[in-house]
């Protein structure tokens, strides 16, 4: 979810993508309902592999594959490499192509979107 609150809201039509991941949650309002946050995301996740999505773990985005004016893709580094001097790295960022790229982060929000990431 990225952010550290224990319970997460789902607007209606969401409460279909939890009947379906198998994860309990409260009607709090008409059209509103509240799962437990780590719940949702670690169920959202296993779903995911177990439909054949690959995660790239310790790696970091740093921008998009365009072809033919739509995002194909996503240029990754190891994280590792962003806290090391530039003079001393060596490790070129991988781009990587996809039919669907999810991004589970705010990182290609911000990048896409309009406004500026510090008025969220």
């Amino acid at each position: 979810m990225g952010v550290p609150y224990e319970q997460t809201n789902r607007p209606r039509p969401g409460e279909r993508i939890l009947d379906e991941i198998g994860v309990p949650y409260k009607k709090v309002q008409d059209g509103l309902f509240v799962a437990d946050g780590p719940h949702v995301s670690s169920k959202l996740i296993a779903s995911a592999l177990d439909a054949g999505a690959k995660v790239v773990n310790m790696t970091k985005f740093d921008d998009v594959v365009i072809r033919d004016g739509k995002v194909a893709g996503v240029v990754i580094n190891w994280t590792p490499v962003s806290a090391l001097p530039r003079a001393i790295t060596c490790v070129d960022p991988v781009a990587l192509e996809s039919k669907i790229v999810i991004d589970a982060t705010d990182t290609m929000q911000w990048l896409l979107n309009p406004w500026k990431k510090e008025e969220w």
